[in-house]
């Protein structure tokens, strides 16, 4: 990539041609910054899928909250990722697929779940946020399934969870995670 920058033509003085050269050199090492960040942001992710995968074959019915928080960090991880690469690629302000950034986050979730509980995606297309929203979206939706997993489901008694995406006006849309909890009693006040 480098050379083939460098090889055009540079008539100009000396002193322009060093400029040039170092913003060549400065566009090809962000490049660089980039696809080691991409590297180590996938390397990062799939360290965490194993661990969760190692805890998944322990029989233990503890290790089910630690498989649902070390696969929400995935998600996070993988959040990241696609942010950075969109980024990367120019797409600042951009608008971007929410409900395709929302089923990469309930990936690593499905996958690490058992056949008693089910995350269900109902994702409507042509949902879009700006580049900027998706990570901080994507963040509390990898929390409140985290959540719903952790709390809903404990002792690993069948169930589903489900997350949904739907438009609610030309740049609105409406983001909710339901499960089949019995919810908060009846006697609950927050201010207590």
């Amino acid at each position: 990539f480098l050379g083939a920058l460098v090889a055009r033509p540079l008539i100009r003085t000396p002193n322009m041609i060093g400029a040039g050269l170092c913003r060549l050199q400065g566009c090809s090492l962000i490049a660089e910054a980039d696809h080691r960040i991409a590297n180590h942001l996938a390397m990062l992710a799939g360290h965490v899928r194993l661990k969760a995968a190692a805890l998944a074959r322990q029989a233990d019915p503890a290790s089910r909250a630690a498989i649902g928080a070390l696969l929400g960090i995935e998600a996070e991880i993988a959040a990241v990722a696609r942010l950075h690469r969109q980024l990367s690629g120019g797409a600042v302000g951009a608008p971007a697929d929410l409900a395709q950034a929302l089923h990469e986050v309930c990936g690593p979730f499905r996958a690490g779940l058992s056949g008693d509980v089910a995350l269900i995606e109902d994702f409507e297309a042509g949902c879009e946020a700006a580049a900027d929203q998706i990570l901080p979206l994507v963040q509390i939706v990898t929390e409140v399934i985290t959540n719903a997993l952790k709390y809903t489901y404990p002792e690993c008694r069948g169930g589903r969870v489900v997350a949904r995406l739907r438009k609610a006006g030309p740049d609105a849309a409406v983001i909710e995670i339901a499960d089949q909890a019995p919810g908060v009693p009846a006697t609950f006040h927050p201010a207590s």
